[in-house]
C-alpha cells in the first residue's frame, strides 16, 4: 500500500500540530524514522534486523510524497513506534497505517 508520511501529527484534543524537541512540526515520517532507528533497552535486535530497519527508514526519508509499504513493514513500524512513542503520537500513526493509505 502507498502512504504519504509527510503529513503532520496533530494533538487529539486541540488539533494543534505537535512539534519535535527542536520545535519543528512533527511528521509521520519523522516518527517512523525515529522509531525504526531507535533500539529500546529491552529490545534485542540482530544485525540483519537493524539493517532492514535502516533500509526502510531510508526509503521513507527519501520519499518525495508517497512510499510503497508492505504489510510486513507496517507491522514492523507499528511494533517499533509502540515502543518509542506515547499514545498521543502512536494513536494517530496507527490510524494512518490502518485507514489513510493512498492506494
Amino acid at each position: 500500500m502507498k502512504y504519504n508520511f509527510n503529513k503532520v501529527v496533530t494533538h487529539l484534543a486541540t488539533g494543534d500540530v505537535l512539534t519535535d524537541e527542536k520545535g519543528n512540526d512533527l511528521t509521520y515520517s519523522t516518527v517512523i524514522i525515529n522509531s525504526l532507528l531507535a533500539q529500546q533497552a529491552n529490545e534485542t535486535l540482530s544485525g540483519s534486523q537493524k539493517f532492514e530497519y535502516w533500509k526502510l527508514a531510508g526509503r521513507i526519508k527519501d520519499a518525495a510524497e508517497e512510499v510503497e509499504i508492505t504489510t510486513d513493514e507496517i507491522k514492523i513500524i507499528k511494533d517499533k513506534a509502540n515502543l518509542a512513542y506515547n499514545t498521543l503520537v502512536f494513536g494517530p500513526l496507527y490510524k494512518l497505517l490502518e485507514e489513510d493509505y493512498v492506494g
